[in-house]
């Protein structure tokens, strides 16, 4: 089961059962199709992404959103690591869609300020700006210094200055 058009069945298997609400199934095909896919592809190939965010989508309409998160960052980080590698993701869904999802989810969630931060993360990705990590904790390591806040390393408005 681990050439690639049957991962692409069986992940499809998976899409079916989630779309009639069948979401145990669903993360049964799913985990079948990212076993196959981490073992004939590699863990942060775009079809194993695909995978895994599609298993984040089943998770959280589950209201299982601890492992719905989990699994749209590592998605997020996956995607990431491929764009900078070089390899092509046309086709597959950007990071911003990502995000979008992280958001969205955040938002739900009641956590608006962490939503605050990936929409500012998304504005810089769509705007072209560097974006320089992916750990959503990274702000609340920085000792208060916040993404999109003046002087602080690595805020939105610090990187558009030393581009310039």
């Amino acid at each position: 089961m681990d050439h690639p058009e049957t991962l692409y069945t069986v992940n499809g298997m998976a899409v079916i059962f989630a779309n009639q609400g069948k979401h145990d199934k669903a993360l049964e095909w799913y985990g079948r199709a990212l076993a196959g896919a981490k073992k004939a592809l590699g863990v942060d190939h775009p079809n194993t992404l695909r995978t895994v965010r599609g298993m984040a989508r089943v998770f959280d309409k589950q209201g299982q959103y601890d492992k719905a998160l989990e699994s749209y960052w590592r998605a997020f980080a996956g995607t990431e690591k491929a764009v900078m590698s070089g390899i092509d993701i046309s086709g597959h869904p950007p990071m911003q869609y990502t995000i979008g999802k992280l958001v969205d989810l955040y938002a739900r969630m009641g956590q608006q300020e962490q939503a605050q931060r990936l929409r500012l993360r998304m504005a810089a990705m769509t705007q072209g700006l560097e974006v320089t990590s992916i750990d959503p904790e990274i702000p609340k390591k920085r000792a208060g210094c916040e993404l999109g806040r003046d002087g602080c390393e690595g805020s939105v408005s610090s990187r558009r200055r030393r581009r310039e």
